[in-house]
């Protein structure tokens, strides 16, 4: 997208898809965050077809597909962070107690219900049990 006459910005996702460090840089103190992946999820490298085709639609901005090709890095390194504040009590962090058809490209209405439905029962599983809980931590929030 461009803003003004020579400023283009893009998703910020592509490199940094769960922005806990700018929230941090940010001076957040409490965290929430809610995925769509199992929390044991690790992210797998861009294949290269989908890098080399960023650099060919976007040759003006070459850091474009250079920070897309390591946001596997990005993103493992971003929920290793997201465990750790978990543990200390600074954030709180939901995601599926089980893998699901939901993509970021691809979610039929029904694996996007389904997902929803799994998650209602992840948060009433963890209220009813949250000391022994595995899928989202409560305690000192």
């Amino acid at each position: 997208m461009e803003i003004n006459e020579n400023r283009h910005v893009f998703d910020g996702g592509i490199t940094e898809m769960i922005p806990i460090n700018q929230a941090l840089l940010d001076g957040c103190e409490k965290h929430l965050i809610i995925t769509t992946k199992h929390g044991n999820y690790k992210r797998k490298p861009s294949k290269k077809i989908v890098v080399k085709t960023m650099e060919k639609a976007y040759p003006d901005f070459p850091s474009l597909a250079a920070d897309y090709s390591v946001r596997h890095r990005n993103y493992n390194l971003q929920v290793e962070k997201i465990a750790s504040l978990s543990k200390s009590g600074e954030a709180v962090y939901v995601f599926p107690s089980k893998k699901t058809n939901v993509t970021r490209i691809k979610g039929k209405t029904e694996d996007l219900i389904d997902l929803f439905n799994l998650k209602l029962a992840d948060i009433s599983y963890a209220l009813d049990t949250p000391k022994n809980n595995q899928y989202i931590i409560f305690d000192n929030c």
